[in-house]
């Protein structure tokens, strides 16, 4: 039962109103928007709350530690924390099984990635970014979230599917989603149809009952229920490793082509994708969270064979040769050869 007074967040009210307050243009059979035209400052206004709530969880001791891209010394971490706000926008599954269902937020995120604006763009990536922090804390089911994604990206051209990357925040969480989509997406577009080229990641989806909302909008922030179990912060120094493929897996895709009998592509983009799978993956092995990393990962960095594939890949691109390049030297001599 909700505090009396308590203010209330819904996602779905964005959607709901739609027919209230954005009558022009509409039709009878017309889907409604996932954020009507006059509700973008109150999205803006959710997302700075949620963010303000991973603050709080920072100062409070919350979430795990990471090192900023943009920090040279491996001295400085910064927390990454989790906003339990947003996860109570996530509807609570029946029994006693892990939150699963995070659909209307999908469906706000990709509306905003979906928006001309810049700025609205941006706050899709932010919310992108908040989700996978719960993804990363096992606060969620790491399987079901990931596949609702991919789901999604799945129906891009390549280029919405570039674009849609690009626009993901460069957080650790973040970088993961968009080293499973980056492999995910590739293996699916370069291998023959009805075939698999060598090891592919275990499948990890599995049947889950529906949610069930008790009143059709969403919990309190004055009234908060459903904490999260101590267990659910201790497990989440493990969780990326569950949902990354492995080193291995990574150099395959990156020495892929794509097959006579598939999907037509174009070499371009998917040189660009292959690239930024290689940084991603890369930047996520040389981070500072032994969990994190595939202890194959500095073998073949120092064997030489992610070098030699990378070269392939880029030997008629000049520029994307000398980032290859010193990509790999950097991660040698920051100590990843080490490991």
């Amino acid at each position: 039962m909700r505090d009396q007074g308590a203010a209330s967040l819904n996602m779905g009210e964005w959607n709901s109103r739609k027919d209230e307050s954005d009558d022009e243009g509409f039709h009878e059979d017309a889907v409604p928007a996932s954020v009507a035209s006059n509700a973008w400052p109150v999205l803006a206004c959710f997302i700075k709350l949620f963010e303000r709530d991973e603050v709080q969880a920072r100062h409070s001791g919350g979430g795990k530690s990471y090192v900023r891209s943009d920090v040279t010394h491996r001295s400085d971490v910064c927390p990454e924390p989790y906003s339990q706000l947003l996860l109570e926008q996530v509807p609570a599954p029946r029994a006693n099984a892990t939150k699963w269902d995070v659909s209307e937020i999908l469906d706000v995120i990709f509306y905003c990635f979906e928006q001309p604006p810049e700025d609205r763009r941006i706050l899709g990536s932010r919310l992108m970014a908040m989700l996978m922090n719960l993804v990363s804390s096992r606060v969620l089911d790491v399987p079901m979230v990931i596949n609702s994604i991919y789901k999604r990206v799945s129906t891009l051209s390549e280029q919405e599917f570039s674009a849609f990357i690009a626009k993901l925040e460069q957080s650790p969480s973040s970088l993961c989603l968009k080293i499973v989509l980056l492999h995910k997406y590739l293996t699916d577009a370069l291998s023959s149809p009805g075939t698999t080229s060598g090891p592919r990641p275990k499948p990890q989806a599995r049947a889950q009952p529906r949610p069930v909302r008790r009143d059709g909008s969403l919990q309190s922030v004055a009234g908060r229920s459903g904490a999260i179990p101590e267990s659910a912060a201790s497990a989440s120094a493990g969780a990326r490793k569950s949902f990354i493929p492995s080193a291995e897996n990574i150099l395959q895709v990156l020495g892929m082509k794509a097959s006579s009998t598939g999907v037509k592509i174009t070499p371009a983009p998917i040189s660009r994708l292959k690239f930024e799978l290689f940084a991603a993956y890369g930047t996520v092995q040389s981070g500072p969270n032994d969990e994190e990393r595939d202890p194959v990962w500095p073998n073949l960095l120092r064997e030489g064979r992610v070098r030699q594939v990378m070269a392939t890949l880029t030997e008629d691109q000049p520029p994307y040769q000398m980032l290859v390049t010193g990509m790999i030297d950097q991660w040698l001599s920051s100590g990843i050869s080490s490991q």
